[in-house]
C-alpha cells in the first residue's frame, strides 16, 4: 500500500458534479435488486458522502463481506485527492430515505499513493456494521470496451449537502486508446463532487469523476473527466476485488 505524502489540495477544489437534482426513469437496476427503482433512489442508497478533517467529497459502495462475528464490512469507492491530506480522520456518511444522515468511520483499505496518477482512486473499508449497504455492481471490463460516445449515463454526488444531485448525460468522449487517461461525460458540474459514482441507466457502475474539464486552460462546467475504466479495473484488480465484475 502506497505512502500518502501531504499536498496542498482540497477535494473542495476539484472537480465536483451537477448542482441540479435530476429525476430518473423507473428503470430496472441489477440482478440483486427486486422490483424497479428510480434512478434517484438507487444512486441515493450507493452514493456517499465523505468527511476528512477539511475536505469533502464524495463516494460509492460497492462490495460487502460478512465478518465471522456477523457483523458486515461495506467498501467504498472515492478519488484518492478526497483523503489524501486527511488519511486518518475519515467519516463516510449516508443519507436514509427521510433526509437524516446516517455517519461511519471509516479507514483506508488500498489506494496507490499518487493522487496525479491515471487511476486518481481510493478504497475505503467500514467495519462493524449490522446489515450490508447497497451496493452497485461494477460494469465488466469486456463490456466496458463496447462503451461509445453518445451513451447515456448518470453522475451521482454531493457537491452540496443533503440528498445526493443526480444529472443525466452521455459519454462525450471514448479514445481510440483504452488506455486513455479520462472518459469524458456531458453534464452540468460543480466543485464538491470528486468520487461521485458514475452509473449506466441499468445501474451499473462505470466509473468515478476526478476532475473538471479544462480545453484550452478554462475549465467546462459542462464535462467531467472520470477515472477511464481499464484504470479503474486495474486498480480493483490490483485491490484484490476482480472478482466482483459484473
Amino acid at each position: 500500500m502506497g505512502k500518502l505524502v501531504a499536498a496542498g489540495l482540497l477535494c473542495m477544489t476539484m472537480a465536483g458534479f451537477a448542482t441540479g437534482v435530476v429525476l430518473a426513469p423507473k428503470i430496472e437496476v441489477g440482478p440483486e435488486l427486486d422490483k424497479p427503482h428510480d434512478m434517484f433512489s438507487y444512486a441515493r442508497e450507493r452514493t456517499c458522502v465523505v468527511f476528512t478533517t477539511l475536505s469533502r467529497g464524495s463516494g460509492v459502495f460497492f462490495h460487502n463481506e460478512l465478518e465471522d462475528d456477523g457483523t458486515w464490512t461495506a467498501y467504498v469507492l472515492t478519488a484518492e485527492h478526497v483523503i489524501h491530506m486527511f488519511p486518518d480522520d475519515l467519516i463516510v456518511g449516508v443519507y436514509d430515505a427521510d433526509g437524516e444522515l446516517h455517519s461511519y468511520v471509516a479507514q483506508i483499505e488500498y489506494y496507490h499513493g499518487d493522487m496525479y496518477s491515471p487511476a486518481d482512486l481510493a478504497i475505503l473499508r467500514v467495519e462493524g456494521l449490522m446489515r450490508a449497504m447497497p451496493t452497485a455492481q461494477v460494469l465488466h471490463p469486456a463490456r466496458a470496451r463496447d462503451l461509445k460516445a453518445g451513451q447515456e449515463v448518470w453522475l451521482s454526488g454531493f457537491p452540496t449537502m443533503g440528498f445526493p444531485h443526480i444529472t443525466d448525460g452521455y459519454i462525450q468522449h471514448v479514445g481510440p486508446d483504452r488506455w486513455e487517461t479520462y472518459l469524458r461525460v456531458s453534464s452540468q458540474i460543480s466543485y464538491g463532487n470528486s468520487g461521485g459514482p458514475l452509473f449506466l441507466p441499468d445501474g451499473r457502475l462505470v466509473s468515478v469523476g476526478v476532475q473538471v474539464h479544462v480545453p484550452g486552460g478554462m475549465p467546462s462546467w459542462h464535462i467531467a473527466r472520470c477515472v477511464a475504466p481499464d484504470h479503474l479495473y486495474v486498480f480493483l484488480s490490483d485491490a484484490g476485488f476482480d472478482y466482483i465484475f459484473d
